[in-house]
């Protein structure tokens, strides 16, 4: 699981026809991410390579927290084809810290009340990304 806008590293290794770790051309390979269902991913690109630059890690972060997203890592060879082999993975995105201008707060009482009589006030508190905070 993941905090949503928070960037997840996932590692990625290129394989050759016979199964052996290979280190990808410079430009031959681009990483894109797509989440099911309509799930907002921000940002993607290498961040890393192992000492050999064989394995490397890409990131995404994922903006919808409603929902467990099936996300593809989509690689491709000079942008063209899918390359066969790309998989994808389950990832539970979670609401991030309450950000005020995307909370409310409403209700008869938040306008006028008399003291000591009760009111009903709603406070629907959601983060940067509109995602409503439960439990808070």
């Amino acid at each position: 699981s993941a905090t949503a806008g928070d960037a997840v590293a996932i590692p990625v290794t290129v394989l050759d026809v016979y199964g052996n770790a290979r280190a990808p051309a410079p430009g031959e390979l681009a990483v894109s991410f797509v989440s099911s269902p309509d799930g907002g991913i921000a940002g993607s690109g290498i961040i890393s390579t192992d000492e050999h630059g064989r394995t490397f890690a890409t990131t995404a972060a994922l903006t919808r927290a409603d929902r467990t997203h099936l996300v593809e890592a989509r690689l491709t060879l000079d942008g063209s084809a899918l390359v066969p082999g790309s998989g994808s993975f389950a990832l539970v995105t979670l609401a991030g810290a309450p950000h005020p201008p995307a909370s409310t707060v409403s209700g008869s009482g938040v306008v006028v009340g008399v003291a000591g009589d009760w009111r009903e006030v709603v406070v629907d508190v959601r983060d940067r990304y509109g995602n409503p905070i439960v439990d808070a």
